[in-house]
């Protein structure tokens, strides 16, 4: 349900955005239009950095899912060794 919400929300922006867009340059200038949009953009990077949107959950933080992995062994082979690297 959340995808089709998604979806059928950015679809529907994606259309009427640079209408509204087109119609706020004509009533308040290219340059405040812009404006506009840098700042909408910041307040958004801000929500995403707030709410912690693509970082890693509360969750996997306490369950420890971040930690990096172990190193593997320094012999990989098992001990077994090749005739040509003991000569």
């Amino acid at each position: 349900m959340f995808a089709a919400l998604n979806t059928f929300t950015s679809t529907i922006l994606r259309f009427i955005m640079p209408l509204v867009g087109t119609l706020l340059a004509d009533w308040i200038g290219i340059r405040s239009t812009l404006v506009v949009a840098a700042v909408a953009r910041m307040l958004g990077a801000l929500l995403f950095w707030r709410l912690g949107v693509g970082g890693a959950s509360r969750r996997d933080q306490a369950d420890g899912a971040n930690k990096p992995a172990s190193s593997p062994p320094d012999d990989v082979t098992g001990g077994a060794r090749s005739s040509a690297s003991s000569a």
